[in-house]
């Protein structure tokens, strides 16, 4: 089972839970929001992989703790948009992918359509497995009113990617 905290607005991280567990085994994954009132709580708990979709000031007060818990996931997956100031992932040493429109970002988007959206993978990286997801595009199917959430969905298909290839 995959243990995945996301750091994100509760809006944002329901549509991301209700798409991905939508789509597979309830049993297969746990989703946990990490916020300022979960924080505390959660620093001792071992996550396979942390997303962080919104600057933490937004969601976090607690910067420290959500640097302990980074220290110990087998994936650390940031919004590469972000504007970091004072970076508390720095000493970082897992695997890290970043997502976003960013042109340097580990996995982005290559055209968007009202239906379907090529998502291209500029750096390949493995799974839980230790399989290569390698470099390319990717055809992503999206109901119309999702397209909007062009974050969440890159996030989707990371998670989809690492841990049920």
């Amino acid at each position: 089972m995959a243990f995945i905290g996301i750091v994100a607005e509760k809006q944002k991280y329901d549509f991301i839970r209700k798409n991905l567990l939508k789509d597979m085994n309830k049993n297969d994954i746990t989703l946990i929001n990490i916020n300022k009132n979960s924080i505390n709580n959660l620093q001792r708990v071992k996550f396979d992989a942390i997303v962080i979709l919104n600057s933490l000031d937004k969601v976090i007060v607690e910067t420290q703790a959500i640097n302990n818990i980074c220290n110990n996931v087998k994936y650390f997956i940031i919004n590469s948009d972000l504007e970091v100031i004072n970076n508390p992932f720095s000493n970082i040493t897992t695997n890290v992918i970043t997502f976003g429109l960013n042109q340097k970002a580990t996995v982005t988007f290559s055209s968007i359509t009202d239906e379907n959206m090529l998502i291209s993978v500029q750096r390949e990286f493995k799974t839980i497995q230790n399989k290569k997801v390698e470099q390319g595009e990717y055809s992503y199917k999206i109901n119309k009113i999702d397209r909007t959430n062009i974050y969440e969905i890159l996030i989707e298909f990371i998670i989809k990617k690492l841990f049920f290839f």
